[in-house]
């Protein structure tokens, strides 16, 4: 009994960045999180230059019809919205391999984010 306590205290347990939603079971784990996700890395670009958003709060249902709809929210640090977005995809769009990657990118990125500067050659 000893042996086996002490091998699940060595070993670090995993956790991810997003909990659990049940309204996205049918999701694969990459699915799941890839939303709020990218969220955050929209927001970290944005902050590099001037720190601004503090929070990012999310809102996620799936309709009768299996269309999952997210409502996004980028906060400042009293709670006021700085941005908004939604991204909606059918089930079927979570078989499309990259495409419903590309296809959540879509609605995510708009004119109210900073442009990305040109890549160097180098990289």
């Amino acid at each position: 009994m000893l042996p086996v306590l002490a091998a699940l205290l060595a070993c670090p347990t995993f956790s991810g960045a997003q909990f659990y939603a049940p309204e996205t079971e049918y999701h694969d784990f990459a699915q799941r999180t890839f939303v709020v996700e990218l969220a955050r890395v929209l927001a970290w670009r944005e902050n590099r230059q001037q720190v601004r958003i503090h929070e990012i709060t999310y809102k996620v249902s799936t309709g009768s019809n299996r269309q999952t709809e997210w409502q996004i929210q980028w906060l400042d640090a009293k709670g006021k919205p700085l941005r908004r977005a939604q991204v909606s995809y059918p089930e079927a769009g979570l078989l499309s391999g990259p495409a419903f990657y590309r296809t959540v990118f879509k609605q995510l990125w708009n004119d109210q984010w900073s442009p990305l500067p040109p890549a160097a050659e180098s990289e």
